[in-house]
């Protein structure tokens, strides 16, 4: 269960990134390329993955 809540952390982290960065995104993407790109696909592929992680947890529970 731990390591579920861990990656939806990691996942918001790097969607927020990805969200509120937009003002320097010139200068994220001289220094990075396409990795500024990709770690927000990241970012929201794993938030979703641990979100059905934690919310089939949840389901059976109960």
């Amino acid at each position: 269960m731990t390591y579920k809540i861990i990656l939806l952390i990691v996942g918001l982290i790097c969607f927020t990134l990805k969200l509120f960065v937009k003002e320097d995104k010139e200068v994220f993407k001289s220094k990075m390329g396409n990795l500024y790109e990709i770690y927000g696909y990241i970012g929201i592929a794993i938030g979703v993955y641990a979100l059905v992680l934690l919310l089939k947890d949840l389901v059976e529970m109960f």
